[in-house]
């Protein structure tokens, strides 16, 4: 449990808010240039593609490193650079709707239907559990749909339905008293507007995400579930399909972090002095962008 710093209320495990005072607990970030509430592990904002390490946790210091600031570029990248403030979509969902409402009947309650009655016709009136009714059966029909979920985890049985993520944060934080590392990401589905938290694969929150504005290149080529905190620089090399493709960034110096960042290919992955994974980020390309 983890006890909220404003009004002392005991909290379950990994929420975000207190369940008494709506305080945060979670020690996010807030993006210093947008204000959106980032993960205090990543890099730059999923939004607006501020760097985040100057940013200050809403609920203190944490114990894990600070994170890496991203470079300033220009609205119009030099050759070979990329110009990280450009988030945008890849391709649009008729049926966007339906299948993300589905999510929560296949992955979470199993797609069970329901027993308890039929819909009402349009435009008829009725009770509040008739409308229940007519909810259940709508989110069983919209489920029907999809293919069925497999996997041993909510992540897994959520990229079985979805497929991979375009775009994706992960972290293996370990906690004060040294206990086993504690796997947290966050996957982006582009062209849905939606995003999915877990944390050892078990589905946390699921955020809306930002309205992307232009075509881009999402990094569909990297699987969210083949890192783990055995995976080597050259295992991510050779993902990436390319040993040079990867160039070694070092931190400003007053970060003090014990990390090493590799960035190239649309990945951003960091190692720590043991060479242990610490994260791994995906960057969507813009079209035209290298």
């Amino acid at each position: 449990m983890t006890a909220c710093g404003q009004c002392g209320t005991e909290n379950r495990d990994n929420a975000r808010f207190c369940i008494e005072c709506g305080d945060r607990i979670d020690g996010r970030l807030e993006c210093p240039s947008c204000g959106e509430s980032v993960r205090d592990t990543a890099v730059f904002c999923h939004i607006c593609g501020a760097a985040m390490g100057e940013a200050a946790t809403t609920s203190g210091p944490t114990s894990r490193p600070p994170s890496r600031p991203r470079p300033a570029t220009a609205s119009s990248p030099a050759p070979g650079q990329l110009d990280w403030r450009r988030w945008v979509p890849y391709g649009a969902v008729a049926a966007v709707v339906a299948v993300v409402v589905a999510i929560g009947v296949f992955v979470l309650a199993g797609g069970d239907d329901d027993d308890n009655g039929a819909a009402s016709p349009p435009g008829s009136t009725g009770d509040e559990a008739s409308f229940d009714d007519a909810a259940a059966a709508d989110l069983v029909a919209a489920g029907s749909l999809l293919p069925e979920a497999s996997g041993d985890t909510e992540a897994e049985q959520l990229m079985s339905v979805l497929g991979r993520p375009d775009a994706f944060q992960l972290t293996f934080e370990v906690p004060e008293d040294g206990a086993a590392a504690v796997r947290y990401e966050t996957w982006y589905y582009l062209d849905l507007e939606i995003s999915y938290e877990f944390a050892d694969g078990a589905l946390l929150f699921t955020v809306p995400a930002a309205a992307p504005e232009t075509l881009t290149l999402p990094a569909l080529q990297y699987d969210p579930l083949a890192f783990n905190t055995e995976t080597t620089l050259a295992d991510v090399k050779a993902m990436a399909g390319d040993p040079t493709a990867l160039t070694a960034s070092e931190l400003p110096a007053e970060l003090e972090a014990p990390l090493t960042f590799y960035v190239g290919a649309q990945l951003i992955v960091a190692f720590d002095d043991d060479d242990r994974l610490f994260s791994v980020e995906t960057v969507p390309l813009a079209l035209g962008e290298q």
